[in-house]
């Protein structure tokens, strides 16, 4: 017998409802239908299953969700939500858009909605109420007027089916979304902490900028260096430590003694309360670059007017340096 379909099984005459099969349950034998051995031994059996499949996608395809539009001005929420949305809505005005009503959900489930938000007539700025957050999303957007954006929120049910999250997860804009920029004091990157169990976490642009222990270096190039101190950094926003500086000169030799100091003021970088960067406070200079490692007095500030200068006191010039080159191993 051909494979057998559901619509073998709806037909009164086809074999799949006429033609027997032998089965045997270990004791006794007998002969059914291939209906009644797949226990859809009626047409209301068998127009079940086809209820039940009804609207589902093939297996590895995912079925379409139903579209529900609105044109709101002020106010809008979704209401008696069976599953998976899109909701497409025309704004003409700045709208709240509120979290959806539902109905039926499965317990212990989620469910996708997705927003396509056109802006009508005028620019339009929406927000968002009765939803949480993911991590690094920020919904305060304004679409340009015909513009669209797109907004993907979950809907999470606990063990009795109730609504026990709404959840914005992602906002895209598809115009300028590609081309934007990152704005560090405001703007959030979204990353997976390995150390929390992968737990979706964010963090502020500008504080991953300055996060510590980004290695990087700094060449500062003194010219004519003799006996006098000069000051190499006025304002530091980077180096948290100094581990280490490579020096040399192009001619001639020169002792080199690095120091941290304070600004005077807010705005005066008058460098007061120098104190020597323990292995860098007597760095003996020649033509051949040589690695002197800090061990001590060797933290910057980022902010403030303490520890933020950098200088170089030099002493003992010999040979007439035309150059001191100076690289300084940091960690922000």
């Amino acid at each position: 017998m051909p494979d057998v379909t559901i619509a073998d099984l709806l037909a009164t005459g086809s074999a799949a409802r006429t033609d027997q099969i032998e089965t045997d349950d270990g004791t006794n034998s007998r002969r059914r239908t291939v209906a009644q051995v797949l226990g859809l031994a009626t047409i209301a059996d068998v127009a079940g299953l086809q209820g039940a499949l009804d609207g589902k996608a093939a297996i590895g395809a995912s079925a379409a969700a139903p579209i529900v539009s609105a044109s709101p001005t002020a106010t809008y929420q979704a209401t008696g939500l069976t599953g998976g949305t899109v909701i497409k809505l025309a704004l003409g005005g700045n709208t709240t858009i509120s979290a959806p009503t539902v109905t039926g959900l499965a317990a212990n489930s989620v469910y996708g909605v997705r927003y396509e938000l056109t802006a009508t007539g005028a620019d339009r700025t929406p927000s968002f109420s009765g939803f949480v957050l993911g991590g690094g999303v920020n919904p305060a957007r304004t679409i340009a007027s015909g513009g669209l954006l797109f907004v993907d929120t979950e809907i999470h049910t606990d063990g009795s089916g109730a609504v026990a999250l709404h959840r914005l997860v992602g906002v895209y804009d598809p115009a300028g979304e590609p081309d934007a920029t990152i704005n560090p004091a405001a703007d959030f990157l979204a990353f997976s902490d390995a150390d929390d169990a992968g737990r979706p976490k964010r963090v502020r642009g500008d504080a991953l900028r300055d996060m510590p222990g980004r290695p990087f270096t700094v060449r500062i190039d003194i010219p004519a260096p003799t006996a006098r101190t000069d000051r190499i950094l006025l304002e530091n926003v980077s180096i948290g430590t100094i581990i280490a500086a490579i020096a040399y000169t192009d001619t001639g030799s020169v002792t080199a003694n690095v120091q941290i100091a304070d600004k005077t003021g807010a705005a005066d970088w008058t460098a007061t309360n120098a104190a020597s960067i323990t292995g860098l406070s007597a760095i003996a200079v020649t033509t051949t670059p040589a690695r002197s490692t800090a061990s001590g007095a060797n933290t910057m500030a980022k902010t403030g007017t303490t520890d933020r200068i950098l200088q170089v006191v030099m002493t003992s010039p010999s040979g007439t340096p035309g150059n001191l080159t100076l690289e300084l191993e940091c960690l922000s």
